[in-house]
């Protein structure tokens, strides 16, 4: 397998969001485009996807958001990172990790879904007023709006400056 890494011909591209063999880019007019290898769906966009706000990848999966606060999934399914909850709605941010995905509702909670094996999607549940959401491999943050930031999932080591684990 040697995929073409190289991106088609863009224009009016306003974000972009790479995978480890793939990437995918929003365009202005909300449409979206993927490039790379395909082993896994990566490049099957899903038929209808538009009037998308933001995408986000992780290992081989990726994630739309659209202007509705609904969020669209393809790609590696194999731990359900793909398998978006039916409940969720009023989504204004997205993320993914290698085998995981989250979500935050307009209301600042946090939803996660997919590999869930050092509880990545395990959301503490007194975790609120959250303006900023982040994975990666195995692991989930959160930044509150006090500014302090929490963790779950795999440890990492976290500054001192951080009040980490502060829900």
């Amino acid at each position: 397998m040697n995929p073409n890494l190289s991106p088609p011909p863009l224009e009016d591209v306003v974000s972009v969001a790479p995978g480890a063999f793939h990437c995918v880019a929003l365009r202005q007019d909300g449409n979206v485009v993927a490039w790379g290898s395909n082993a896994h769906g990566q490049l099957d966009i899903p038929v209808g996807v538009k009037d998308i706000a933001a995408v986000c990848s992780g290992r081989n999966h990726s994630l739309a958001l659209t202007r509705s606060g609904l969020v669209i999934g393809w790609g590696l399914n194999r731990f359900g990172q793909v398998s978006v909850p039916e409940s969720l709605n009023e989504v204004v941010m997205i993320t993914a990790g290698r085998y995981h995905s989250l979500a935050m509702r307009s209301n600042g909670t946090v939803v996660a879904w997919g590999h869930n094996r050092f509880e990545q999607c395990d959301v503490p549940v007194e975790l609120k007023r959250v303006v900023n959401i982040f994975a990666s491999d195995y692991c989930s943050m959160a930044l509150k709006s006090n500014g302090s930031v929490v963790q779950w999932g795999a440890s990492i080591k976290a500054p001192e400056q951080l009040a980490v684990g502060t829900a």
